[in-house]
């Protein structure tokens, strides 16, 4: 699942960036300096969120979805703004669920009488698996 945030965070970051360059050039009333500066920031905001659900998935929930209010804040729900909206409310739950399930107690014991899969990866490494 954290490739998954990964991906989807990356394209709420992308498409924000994008509607951040096409929104600052609507005209003069879009021109206030807090405007300019949530315009600015929620991209970092997300990028920086994406990258955080690899250390810490918790804090990288609300940080997505910080960055999903500056969205909202910024340019509203409409037609244009759906898409990166809800990636980056999708980026938000993901990490949120990664969290979640690395705090939740495995469903069965390791042991040692039960053997685990070995996987044969490129180069001849071996790795056990599930990791």
């Amino acid at each position: 699942m954290q490739r998954a945030t990964i991906i989807v965070g990356t394209a709420a970051a992308v498409l924000a960036l994008g509607l951040g360059l096409f929104g600052t050039g609507f005209g003069a009333a879009m021109a206030a300096p807090g405007f300019q500066t949530a315009v600015i920031l929620t991209p970092i905001v997300l990028a920086v969120g994406t990258g955080l659900s690899l250390l810490a998935p918790g804090f990288a929930a609300l940080v997505l979805l910080f960055g999903t209010f500056g969205l909202l804040y910024s340019f509203g729900f409409n037609f244009v703004t759906a898409l990166p909206v809800l990636l980056s409310v999708a980026a938000g739950v993901m990490s949120g669920g990664t969290a979640l399930r690395r705090g939740a107690p495995d469903q069965q014991p390791e042991s040692e009488d039960v053997p685990r899969e070995r996987v044969q990866l490129s180069g001849g490494n071996r790795r056990e698996y599930p990791p």
